[in-house]
């Protein structure tokens, strides 16, 4: 049965606080390897001034990329995204310049965002509606302080 702590939680209870963010600027390698290094798919991203400005993830990068207006080729992605030594080139292949994808070429701008004392069940109802697997906590000035994802909800029914 659950308890009243459980039906009561909030945003702030359950949310991620160590964010990892990145500007509309970072190329698609550095993205890709942001989400690999810390393990996570997807990260808000923000202005110079911190400021929420979209979200992205894998999966908004392959939907995007595999866009035609975008022009880039589905390889060309895929080596973006899983390549180990990016910094190291085979010789005998020959180089082809390719298009300087960044990452504000495919996130979402209008990122569902939440205040910190926004109700669980609110923010699951949320995620449903708008078929997405993180929320954006947002302060007063709309900068990001935390993050709560599809798993971070799960684990609430768990407790």
């Amino acid at each position: 049965m659950a308890t009243s702590r459980q039906v009561y939680r909030i945003a702030k209870d359950i949310m991620t606080t160590d964010l990892i963010t990145t500007g509309p600027e970072t190329t698609l390698r550095e993205f890709a390897r942001m989400l690999d290094d810390n393990e996570v798919s997807g990260m808000p991203i923000v202005d110079s001034a911190g400021r929420l400005v979209g979200v992205a993830s894998k999966s908004d990068l392959l939907h995007r990329a595999l866009d035609p207006d975008l022009g880039l080729e589905p390889s060309y992605v895929f080596d973006m995204l899983y390549s180990e030594d990016d910094d190291e080139e085979d010789e005998e292949v020959e180089t082809i310049a390719k298009p300087t994808v960044v990452v504000g070429d495919f996130m979402t701008e209008d990122a569902v965002t939440a205040s910190a004392d926004e109700s669980v069940a609110s923010l699951a109802r949320k995620m449903i509606e708008s078929h997405i697997h993180r929320i954006i906590v947002v302060d007063n000035d709309n900068c990001p302080i935390g993050i709560v994802t599809s798993l971070d909800l799960l684990k609430t029914i768990r407790e």
